[in-house]
């Protein structure tokens, strides 16, 4: 049986420029209240403090 220990809500960077996303810092605001109360999600800021970003790749 597998189990489920972690759960991460990582905020992309800024430099990740897709239209209507809003800056990190404000989804960061929005995800720790949604996860404070949890035992087992987090939220992690590396990703968003980052002054670069890996994309992801894009497929037809």
């Amino acid at each position: 049986m597998d189990w489920v220990i972690n759960a991460t809500i990582c905020s992309l960077c800024n430099a990740y420029k897709k239209k209507g996303l809003i800056p990190s810092p404000h989804r960061i605001i929005m995800a720790e209240p949604a996860t404070k109360n949890s035992s087992w999600v987090e939220v992690d800021t590396w990703e968003s403090l980052q002054k670069w970003c890996i994309e992801t790749v894009k497929t037809p």
